[in-house]
């Protein structure tokens, strides 16, 4: 891929990015709305529902302990003038209000009072509120009516306001006064409540989204920008690095080999030219210096293709990898053990990248993992390509690379130019704390940002 179509790659990949950046926080932000509001709506049935529960234990203290404390215990006697009193209170408070049922229980489980005739004198199994409310404590809740003494209440309500209060008697017995109400203060309590804290809690996160979608695009595009900046240096640098290794390489082949490969003729011409009465020992010492110069030759014509590969299609790759195994195993006695497996073509950056990954890994192994086996594993088809270089080294090769990334520089550069090609380089210890480098590659130049 040339420069102008990579350039023109990123270009459109940015392009594409801040646009999904922005709809990103849309949605976001929508998903906030929602949030808020629901968390609003949750806040605001709590605050009305306290409301007015505490709202109906005012009340029933204040009918309690007005109307039916001074009348309870005649009713309790069997006063039926008494009673009938009762329930023209009861009456009276029922009309126009949210007032549903009154019970007043004994100690003992007993209804003393109830506007149900037919459960006056009834004995029921006490339960903890009406228990609390004779201790003296007062409880308030929203019934679901399935108590067996709410058989007079089942068929007429789905739920009410229950609240209990203790009265103390002119006997100073402790009995539980028991209301029911409707729940059309609450319903109507959460629904004012509701219109009040939503609204606000929406505007004040719309003016705050307003505030911050601005700051948010201009930081993507910033983001962009130095993104693409720092594309362009990187490609600047791997531009400046293949300009410099063809330089290198060519100063190489141009001078010192020359040199070494004119001296090394000049030498064998000498040492063929050679009088016989020459001694041995002078002979053995020329040949000697021949094969030393022709194998710095050859050692120096490896390095020119190591800085410098001529050909990384994906057979030359095949071939460059295999040739920088062979090389490694011949220096230094490693065990080297390639397998390979190409097909298809590749992007001359990404080649460039799989050889440069391949070197720089091998040399690491030999300068810091102490490894006696090297496995290298290349693969690639028309959708990739998959380098992997494991060892079997106990050294500085099995620290994972993200700990150290300013000890080992041209592994980060390997790194920031597979992310640049839109893949990755990873380098870490397996298992065992042998070093594993796994370098995976698109078989095309994405451009990625």
């Amino acid at each position: 891929m040339s420069r102008f179509a990579r350039r023109r790659s990123v270009q459109e990949a940015t392009s594409r990015t801040v646009p999904r950046a922005v709809a990103a926080l849309i949605v976001s932000a929508a998903i906030a709305f929602g949030l808020v509001a629901s968390g609003s709506v949750v806040y605001a049935h709590r605050i009305a529902r306290d409301t007015a529960l505490g709202e109906a234990v005012r009340s029933a203290h204040v009918i309690g302990n007005v109307v039916f404390a001074p009348t309870v215990p005649a009713v309790r006697r069997g006063d039926a003038k008494a009673l009938r009193e009762l329930d023209v209170a009861v009456r009276q408070r029922r009309v126009g209000g949210a007032l549903a049922r009154v019970k007043v229980w004994a100690a003992d489980g007993t209804v003393i009072y109830s506007d149900i005739h037919s459960l006056i004198g009834r004995r029921f199994g006490l339960k903890s509120d009406v228990r609390d409310a004779i201790d003296g404590h007062t409880s308030a809740s929203i019934s679901t009516l399935d108590g067996e003494e709410n058989v007079a209440e089942t068929n007429l309500f789905d739920r009410l306001v229950e609240v209990y209060v203790p009265l103390r008697l002119d006997d100073g017995t402790l009995v539980a006064f028991e209301i029911y109400s409707t729940d059309e203060r609450l319903l109507e309590a959460e629904a004012q409540t509701a219109a009040a804290i939503v609204p606000f809690a929406l505007i004040a996160l719309l003016v705050l989204v307003v505030m911050l979608l601005p700051v948010g695009v201009w930081l993507i595009g910033r983001v962009g920008r130095a993104q693409r900046e720092r594309t362009r240096l990187l490609a600047k640098s791997l531009a400046t690095s293949r300009r410099e290794r063809r330089t290198i390489a060519q100063d190489l082949h141009d001078g010192i080999v020359q040199d070494l490969a004119g001296a090394s003729y000049v030498l064998d011409a000498g040492l063929r030219g050679l009088p016989p009465d020459v001694s041995p020992e002078t002979r053995s010492m020329l040949a000697s210096s021949l094969d030393g110069m022709r194998g710095s030759l050859h050692e120096l014509r490896n390095t020119i293709v190591d800085i410098h590969p001529t050909d990384l299609t994906v057979a030359g790759l095949d071939a460059a990898v295999r040739a920088l195994g062979a090389r490694l195993e011949l220096r230094t006695g490693l065990d080297v053990d390639m397998e390979i497996d190409m097909s298809g073509e590749l992007d001359p950056e990404v080649a460039a990248t799989v050889y440069r990954a391949a070197r720089e890994g091998m040399t690491n192994v030999v300068k810091h993992a102490n490894a006696s086996r090297l496995k290298v594993t290349l693969c690639g088809d028309a959708d990739g390509v998959r380098l992997q270089i494991l060892d079997n080294g106990r050294g500085a090769s099995a620290v994972r690379f993200d700990c150290a990334r300013d000890k080992h520089f041209g592994l980060a550069l390997l790194a920031d130019a597979a992310a640049d090609l839109g893949g990755r380089l990873n380098v870490m210890a397996t298992a065992s704390g042998a070093g594993d480098l796994v370098l995976e590659l698109p078989a095309r130049d994405g451009g990625a940002i």
